[in-house]
């Protein structure tokens, strides 16, 4: 009995240093995420624990979001909108970058916006279907967190506010409907890419991707796309990691 149990307890240790070694190797060599980021366009980077959110200004006196935060409550964002002299309902939209929990966990505390999701991640965001990668897969659908009135948006489409322009890129691999908004010179990766310490680009870790081949050829692409207009992106943003100027990093990573 005592050789099954030392067994078993080996097994369980072999498991836990692999999962913690895969963890590990997601996120050790990240650009650290600079809480209160200041961006193009009075955009402002929002930290919420390993993740982060923005919050754009609109012209009318109310504000767009870049997701949502992780936190159900949005108590940073809540805080920022507070620091503004705002509350939730100067939120007037959301962009989803895509529907992991970690993205769209507060966006039911904003009731009033209109939430824009790429198209491919609409089954993500209404709670319908997990994603298919390993860990989010095993996490399942996310019911609770459901936002069952979000619009679709596709690639190419361009989405207009009180003085902020959004385009749309559409880029799978990290999820189906994974999606960049360029605004105002800043292009929201959300998880489809990460800055190294080297200010090199990461695709996105494989645990929690679809397909990362796709990912890394939706960043290839992306960067063909923008590279006539190079001069209007002025900073590559992703949610997990910090900054990165310009748009030539996205010819500088290796998948």
């Amino acid at each position: 009995m005592k050789r099954v149990l030392l067994a078993v307890a080996a097994a369980v240790g072999v498991v836990v240093i692999g999962f913690v070694g895969v963890m590990a190797s997601a996120f050790m060599g990240n650009k650290p995420m600079p809480d209160g980021e200041e961006l193009p366009g009075g955009a402002r980077r929002v930290n919420d624990g390993y993740t982060s959110a923005y919050v754009l200004p609109l012209s009318n006196g109310k504000v767009a979001l870049v997701d949502c935060g992780n936190d159900v409550e949005a108590t940073a964002l809540l805080a920022e909108l507070k620091r503004r002299n705002l509350d939730a309902s100067a939120v007037a939209a959301v962009f989803v970058t895509h529907g992991h929990p970690d993205h769209i966990g507060g966006c039911k505390k904003f009731p009033g916006a209109q939430v824009f999701v790429g198209e491919g991640d609409q089954h993500l965001v209404d709670g319908t279907a997990a994603a298919n990668g390993p860990l989010p897969h095993v996490m399942g659908p996310q019911p609770k967190l459901a936002l069952p009135d979000a619009h679709v948006v596709k690639e190419g489409q361009t989405i207009e506010l009180p003085g902020l322009s959004a385009r749309v890129f559409v880029i799978p691999g990290h999820t189906a409907g994974s999606a960049a908004y360029l605004v105002n010179g800043a292009l929201f990766m959300g998880d489809s890419m990460g800055v190294s310490t080297k200010d090199t680009l990461r695709p996105a870790p494989w645990l929690f991707s679809d397909d990362q081949s796709q990912n890394v050829a939706s960043l290839k692409r992306l960067g063909a796309l923008l590279k006539p207009e190079e001069g209007t992106v002025k900073v590559i943003v992703p949610a997990h990691t910090g900054s990165a100027t310009g748009l030539s990093v996205l010819s500088n990573f290796a998948g």
